[in-house]
């Protein structure tokens, strides 16, 4: 379906964000100045709630009051339009499911100018529904692990999660491979144990065993300063009123997410690809050589090392330093040093558009099935008049820029190959110091505290085996997943084709600790771990 309208400012959306508890009110904004505010509500989980429309020396200055979006509804916004344009606007925008909730005209010589919001209505959203009847299983490697099959059906009948595939493995062998529940509910197609999926931000444990292998071969060092690798490519150049602390950056920073960025502070550039856009002027939707073009001139949030916050956009300069030490696209790399001596076959990029799907990847599913303006026609919809909506996983976001942070799908089984590949007995794709590596506590992490995040991995300390875990989430709307490699040399991984369930929960999150319990009820000859 595709909105046609024509905008004299900007058209915007809501983004996934967790909602800022106030209310705001700002006063006297040009319309210059608006489109940058609106960016900014967004951005915080907000929606403008009340609009007031005022002339100041015969120009319109807006005051506006937002609250938090806490539905998460899509929502547009026109402001000065003529009224053969509000018209036009009130018969497309009421067809498609929006309401108007604000609506302010203001006198423009003989005619009259028109600002209004437009916000999704909610009896058009759909609750996710899953079919009636029992959930359907594949596969047969592990069909006799009880409390593993148990955990997994009741996991997704609890918490109405269409569908889940497993793989676990035990010292180096893989003893369970399953899909449960649906990889299409329309079609009501099971869920194969070899479907894929997006895996999100467990691509930065791929990204780091990447950066890892650069170091074994001698091209770069953990310690190297980052904009040393990003001024030899010829997109990037250093503004020279840049951020001095720019230049106190290393790669050992970025792996430890220590960069400098603070989302909280400064926002996630990999999720605000329409301002970037806007920043600089593009006429299409930024890509990364200019989100990094974009922050090269922003100042960093802290002193690079001497603190945990988690960055994407660290990650995304990984992949371009990957790059430049290597002399091949990241993609490339990664397929040839990872993907094909770890055997993972079904690794591949992700695409963001609901038409790209690969043969072999799942249905993604929110439990709301609502629709979004698509966000690559947000750059230039001013000028095209064009805006398709799109469900939240096929164009909320834009996941081919995601590539070295969050930007994979693969299988349950090809991430457990992973795990297994990086200290295999016969052809470990690290050598032992380099593994050690893996689970380096950061200088300025607490030795009091049993976890940390290394390089690439989230570690805690299992004190009384002398060892650790390591583990990454990744969640994306439409998709949440868990890989584990536990002391005991269990390796295990969980994908979802849903991101949260009905209640709210992350689903990664709701079967974490189950799985622990699962797998030691599971296997007779183990010593079940405290």
């Amino acid at each position: 379906m595709r909105l046609i309208f024509t905008l004299t400012l900007f058209s915007l959306l809501t983004v996934a964000a967790d909602a800022a508890d106030e209310t705001l009110e700002r006063k006297g904004i040009s319309a210059t100045e608006l489109a940058a505010y609106v960016d900014q509500l967004t951005s915080q989980g907000q929606i403008i709630s009340d609009l007031r429309v005022r002339v100041v020396e015969r120009k319109a200055v807006f005051d506006v009051i937002a609250k938090p979006n806490k539905n998460q509804l899509a929502w547009l916004i026109q402001v000065n339009i003529s009224e053969q344009e509000f018209r036009d606007a009130r018969k497309r925008y009421t067809e498609d499911g929006f309401k108007n909730t604000i609506h302010r005209v203001i006198p423009n010589g003989r005619e009259k100018l028109h600002s209004s919001i437009w916000v999704q209505k909610t009896d058009n959203i759909v609750l996710l529904k899953m079919p009636a009847g029992s959930t359907p299983v594949t596969g047969e490697l592990g069909k006799n692990l009880e409390p593993i099959n148990e955990l997994l059906l009741k996991t997704l009948t609890d918490n109405n999660i269409p569908g889940a595939t497993l793989t676990v493995a035990k010292d180096g062998m893989i003893i369970y491979e399953r899909g449960f529940g649906y990889a299409d509910l329309e079609q009501q197609t099971p869920l194969a144990p070899n479907t894929t999926m997006r895996i999100a931000s467990i691509s930065k444990p791929i990204t780091a065993v990447a950066l890892l292998l650069l170091v074994e071969d001698g091209k770069l060092k953990l310690d190297d300063h980052v904009i040393d690798y990003l001024v030899r490519d010829n997109n990037f150049t250093l503004p020279q009123d840049a951020d001095p602390a720019w230049g106190r950056v290393t790669i050992r920073h970025l792996l430890q997410h220590c960069g400098g960025w603070s989302r909280d502070k400064s926002k996630d550039p990999m999720f605000e690809l329409l301002a970037i856009s806007r920043k600089l002027d593009l006429k299409q939707l930024a890509r990364i050589p200019d989100i990094v073009r974009s922050q090269l001139a922003q100042p960093l949030d802290f002193e690079p090392g001497t603190e945990y916050q988690y960055s994407n956009f660290g990650y995304c300069l990984l992949g371009r330093i990957i790059e430049v030490a290597s002399g091949q696209p990241y993609a490339a790399f990664v397929t040839a040093r990872i993907l094909k001596p770890a055997g993972m076959t079904q690794t591949r990029l992700a695409k963001t558009r609901l038409a790209d799907r690969a043969e072999d990847e799942t249905h993604y599913y929110t439990q709301t099935l609502k629709t979004f303006p698509a966000i690559w026609d947000a750059a230039h919809a001013e000028k095209s008049g064009e805006f398709e909506l799109v469900q939240a996983p096929y164009g909320q976001f834009d996941i081919e820029v995601m590539d070295s942070h969050g930007g994979w799908t693969s299988t349950a089984s090809d991430l457990v190959r992973f795990v297994i590949a990086i200290d295999s007995a016969s052809e470990p794709l690290l050598k032992p110091d380099t593994q050690r590596l893996l689970q380096e506590r950061p200088s300025f992490a607490s030795s009091e505290n049993d976890t940390w995040y290394g390089l690439g991995w989230n570690v805690r300390s299992i004190d009384e085996h002398e060892s650790v875990n390591l583990w990454h989430n990744g969640l994306l709307a439409g998709s949440s997943a868990i890989l584990v490699k536990r002391w005991d040399n269990f390796v295990w991984a969980v994908l979802f084709n849903c991101d949260e369930t009905q209640d709210g929960e992350k689903c990664a999150t709701v079967i974490d600790s189950p799985m622990h319990l699962a797998v030691d009820g599971s296997i007779p000859w183990i010593t079940p771990s405290k």
